[in-house]
């Protein structure tokens, strides 16, 4: 949903939306869309059924590739923001940020921030936890198991909209984004999973952190190489 959400910011402002009406729109179209494959999902069964909802999965993220490929092409896009974001803002001497970048920041942080908050102090948050935990107790204890899934899925659906968008307007987008932020979510998982949401978020910040030192020093095209070193340590220290 993510490439979905930034390829409707990119044409809604290059049709002359306003980038506010442009960012609304592709939250909805990418949060609908994603509801209803999710829902789909929902009907597989059978005793294989995470496997069959994997190949399944593959498989529409590629047709949905190809589909963006042919509408949009497959050259790295970008949502043309308003002239004043690109105004530089001198934090000291020696940093400044774009008002691309502070919107961008601004965004993720209130995205995390409700996230965190939904995951860890609503009842929403309580029934994901006991379902992730164990779905046949939830279901015992009076659990809705079905509505809180439906729930779950909605929210997942608006986040990996929000992330397009956040992409869109921020590095560019190309038709197999998607499958660029598979092996930097593993990573961030497999760094803080066992701690919690709040261990996830802190696994990213600390991907980021090192990817982001590995290009500078060693150049960025062995980013991806210092991901999955990280990943190779992470899981050797965990697995002890």
């Amino acid at each position: 949903m993510a490439v979905v959400a930034a390829y409707v910011v990119i044409w809604l402002i290059g049709s002359g939306a306003h980038f506010v009406v442009a960012f609304l729109g592709a939250l909805v179209i990418g949060t609908t869309i994603g509801c209803i494959i999710l829902r789909g999902y929902g009907r597989i069964g059978g005793p294989h059924k995470d496997l069959y909802v994997l190949i399944a999965s593959i498989g529409l993220a590629m047709i949905m590739q190809n589909c963006c490929a042919i509408a949009f092409g497959s050259s790295i896009q970008r949502a043309q923001m308003p002239v004043f974001f690109d105004t530089i803002v001198h934090v000291t001497s020696a940093f400044s940020l774009s008002g691309t970048q502070l919107l961008v920041s601004g965004l993720c942080t209130l995205a995390i921030a409700l996230m965190l908050s939904v995951w860890y102090g609503t009842v929403l948050g309580s029934a994901a936890r006991a379902i992730s935990e164990n779905p046949e107790l939830s279901v015992l204890v009076g659990v809705p198991v079905a509505r809180r899934v439906g729930e779950l899925g909605l929210i997942s659906a608006a986040g990996a909209s929000t992330v397009g968008i956040v992409a869109s307007i921020d590095a560019g987008v190309t038709p197999s984004a998607g499958f660029d932020y598979l092996l930097p979510g593993i990573v961030a998982a497999v760094i803080g999973g066992g701690f919690g949401l709040r261990g996830v978020v802190l696994g990213a910040l600390v991907l980021a952190a090192f990817s982001s030192s590995c290009a500078y020093l060693i150049g960025s095209r062995w980013a991806d190489l210092g991901s999955v070193l990280l990943l190779a340590i992470f899981l050797t220290w965990r697995t002890k």
